[in-house]
């Protein structure tokens, strides 16, 4: 459980930076590179230690497959929530603005 809450937690806090960025739809607003690619690593690094042996030092368990698959459809569709609320936010509480 605490591998994947650790996997989730940095999946989902990273990369909701392109969701809440700007006001414009993630296709609209293109992120620099350095954005892209520092978050990119940070996932990449946190879930490459997590599955190595380098995590039984934080106590973490490599995942199965299906957990891995599970984990990446909860932050999906905490991506897509997020969209939808800033999208809301934005046309019913900041439409005069």
């Amino acid at each position: 459980f605490q591998t994947g809450w650790f996997l989730e937690s940095l999946a989902t806090q990273t990369l909701v930076i392109y969701m809440i960025r700007s006001r414009f739809s993630f296709f609209k607003s293109k992120p620099s590179m350095a954005l892209v690619i520092s978050t990119l690593a940070a996932v990449a690094i946190g879930w490459g230690i997590a599955q190595s042996s380098l995590g039984t030092i934080f106590n973490f368990k490599p995942l199965s497959l299906l957990a891995l698959f599970t984990i990446g459809a909860i932050v999906s569709a905490y991506l897509v929530a997020v969209y939808f609320a800033k999208q809301w936010f934005y046309h019913k509480l900041l439409k005069d603005y």
